[in-house]
């Protein structure tokens, strides 16, 4: 089912008729397309659970360059801000100034020669959230071992910093095992709210343009100006190997087999489509309610992903 959002997605409703406990999985999920699930995802509703699947493609801006200084992080900037607008939501359910501060801090971005206005954020943010000794040594150990990476490399300056970003990868560093406990020990995702992402390491994302010419990088992709086929998208790894459902993680293939919906929050086709078309003979398979959300007013070229999409369903 294709449906184009007012954001006020009465839709999900459905849930409420949907066999219990209600496992929901939100598939491919981006920065910003899941803003329509965030009152479901913090209704205290503990019946309902969902897992969201982020992909690993992002390669700008910040979270592009913190994964060219620690490579083996994944593209964590879509964790980041569904993490701050879960926080920016629950401080206005709860009127809270201190979620309010925390949400602004996630997002906040720093001017690349300013360290010490870096690690005076860092510190509040730690302050805000409280952890113990252990996250809070692997923070701040973390957040130095990034400005030495800096301080020693011909960067461009035009790079900003993103608290957000440094506070989730010194906890990626650990683990992505050990992010995902630690946040919901830190009260930052809800209980019932669970993480996966689409392969155990970043991946990059390349297209060939209907003139020809690869673009390799979802930065570069989401920039290109010449059309491109939605069949012409590939995942490959950083050893040059082309992902294939034969390198689909299980743990995944089996989310979309046990989940009672399954939805696919909106986003640029650009970066959703590759990965879809991975999971395609899996979601042919369920017989679950399935919706898959489509902005196309943003991106003119997803009326194209329609047509392309609809085999999924």
């Amino acid at each position: 089912m294709l449906y184009q959002p007012t954001y006020d997605i009465l839709l999900l409703l459905k849930i409420d008729n949907m066999s219990s406990p209600k496992k929901i999985l939100y598939l491919v999920v981006g920065g910003h397309g899941s803003q329509p699930f965030m009152d479901t995802w913090t209704d205290g509703n503990l019946e309902i659970e969902h897992d969201l699947v982020f992909n690993v493609v992002d390669s700008g801006g910040h979270t592009g360059f913190l994964t060219t200084l620690f490579p083996n992080l994944l593209p964590l900037g879509d964790l980041r801000n569904n993490i701050a607008n879960l926080l920016e939501l629950s401080a206005e359910k709860q009127n809270s100034k201190l979620l309010d501060e925390l949400a602004h801090l996630f997002n906040q971005r720093i001017v690349f020669n300013k360290f010490p206005e870096l690690l005076k954020g860092v510190d509040l943010v730690l302050d805000i959230l409280g952890p113990g000794d252990e996250i809070r040594n692997i923070v701040n150990q973390f957040t130095q071992e990034y400005i030495q990476k800096c301080n020693a490399m011909d960067l461009n300056q035009g790079i900003k910093h993103s608290l957000g970003n440094i506070f989730l990868g010194a906890l990626q560093n650990q683990g992505t095992d050990f992010m995902k406990r630690s946040l919901k020990d830190l009260g930052l995702i809800p209980p019932n709210l669970n993480i996966y992402f689409l392969h155990h390491e970043r991946l990059q994302l390349i297209a060939t343009d209907t003139k020809g010419i690869r673009i390799t990088g979802e930065a570069a992709i989401d920039v290109s100006t010449n059309p491109i086929h939605p069949s012409d998208f590939q995942l490959i790894d950083f050893k040059g190997h082309k992902i294939t459902e034969g390198d689909i993680s299980q743990e995944i293939v089996n989310l979309i087999m046990e989940s009672n919906g399954i939805f696919i929050p909106s986003g640029s086709f650009e970066n959703s489509y590759p990965a879809l078309a991975l999971f395609s003979e899996y979601l042919r398979e369920r017989h679950c309610e399935m919706l898959r959300i489509v902005n196309a007013t943003v991106y003119g070229k997803d009326v194209t992903f329609v047509e392309e999409m609809m085999y999924l369903n």
